[in-house]
């Protein structure tokens, strides 16, 4: 390597050498090919730079064809019913006891490793609302690439609407770093939002239109340079916050997927280290439970539901009081129209107006189709 290296390369090497998912190592590799020396010291170490940009864009090609491939092999399908959060953990974490405590399940934790074999499924109540919890078998060290049935058992994950890690107080830290660690390599991202940029790709455009580029790191030509190494010549890209081309590279990987998550720690076999859990909560919310009285318990069920980014609603007939029995539960921003739909497809033919009791001034108020409900509103449709 050419001794007179920038510091920009060498960070964006660093940055290399730490990336796990593709999309992070090609990033990263891009950036390195741009800041790489331009004078002629300098070809052999760009034509490496170039060899693995390659050897990246060709794995990530084949892995898309492969996971077509072996998708009904290493996929282990859990019918959805309502809102599904997966409860993972490495061998003797407490999934088994949290989905005891918190569900209808009839499940028996057991002291040995790897007792659980297949998921075990379990109802959670949330205010009347049923929300299904799914025990996926201990994930380890290696999963993402196979080990111990670990590919199915992700599969799992990755199609529930969000994550409870479950974590073994004695060893609590270094079982979050391998946990996420695997979920990162399956190209589950735990508690990251899709970058805000969107890019569509149509035979009818005759090139590149870049719409908010002043919000991008790097340079318009530098973007540009980056989609056709990536074989996109036409397209239109929109950025809607403040972005680098690693955001681009995420947004182009279709494998990945995001994931809401919550991390419990399980005191039965002791408290956990102070500074363990501190170091825990930098990165994910994390909750500490030990006696799954109703108190606990209760607490659990709302910081679940609160992961979900989900509302529940209650319905009333005209004269009638609410039904608290069958609440909805509908996404975070949900609104009247919403409510609507899902009640009776007459009430969208005819609807009028409605009346909210619980987030509006007063009780019982009238509102449009396009007022947003909140948590355990009570909403009335008039048509």
């Amino acid at each position: 390597m050419p001794a007179n290296v920038s510091f920009e390369f060498e960070r964006a090497k660093d940055k290399y050498e730490k990336a796990v998912t593709s999309a992070e190592k090609l990033a990263g590799l891009q950036e390195m090919q741009r800041e790489a020396p331009k004078h002629k010291g300098g070809e052999k170490l760009r034509a490496e730079i170039s060899g693995k940009i390659a050897k990246i864009k060709k794995g990530m090609e084949r892995d898309k064809e492969q996971q077509k491939k072996t998708a009904a092999r290493d996929t282990i399908h859990v019918k959805k019913d309502g809102p599904q959060i997966a409860i993972a953990g490495m061998p003797n974490s407490g999934k088994t006891t949290l989905l005891k405590n918190m569900t209808n399940a009839d499940v028996t934790p057991e002291r040995y490793p790897f007792s659980t074999k297949k998921p075990e499924v379990g109802m959670m109540n949330y205010n009347g609302g049923n929300i299904q919890l799914v025990e996926i078998p201990a994930l380890i060290k290696g999963s993402a690439d196979g080990k111990a049935s670990g590919q199915q058992f992700l599969s799992v994950a990755r199609n529930a609407d969000a994550i409870a890690l479950a974590l073994n107080s004695s060893n609590a830290l270094a079982e979050f770093r391998i946990l996420t660690e695997e979920f990162k390599k399956a190209n589950i991202l735990l508690n990251k939002k899709k970058p805000n940029i969107r890019i569509e790709q149509n035979a009818e455009f005759k090139e590149l239109s870049i719409t908010g580029g002043e919000k991008l790191k790097e340079n318009k030509e530098e973007l540009r340079n980056f989609l056709k190494s990536m074989g996109i010549h036409r397209a239109s890209i929109v950025f809607g916050e403040k972005s680098c081309l690693e955001d681009v590279a995420l947004v182009l990987d279709n494998r990945i997927v995001y994931k809401p998550a919550i991390a419990i720690v399980n005191e039965f076999y002791g408290k956990v280290n102070e500074k363990e859990s501190k170091e825990i909560s930098k990165n994910m919310q994390l909750m500490i439970v030990n006696k799954f009285d109703e108190k606990e318990k209760k607490i659990i069920s709302e910081k679940l539901f609160e992961i979900l980014k989900k509302i529940i609603v209650f319905t009333k007939k005209h004269g009638e009081e609410a039904d608290l029995s069958q609440p909805l539960i509908l996404d975070l921003g949900a609104t009247v129209w919403d409510v609507a739909k899902h009640l009776h497809k007459d009430f969208i033919k005819k609807f009028k107006y409605a009346k909210v009791w619980g987030s509006t001034k007063f009780d019982g108020q009238r509102v449009s189709k396009d007022y947003k409900v909140q948590n355990n509103d009570v909403v009335e449709i008039y048509s």
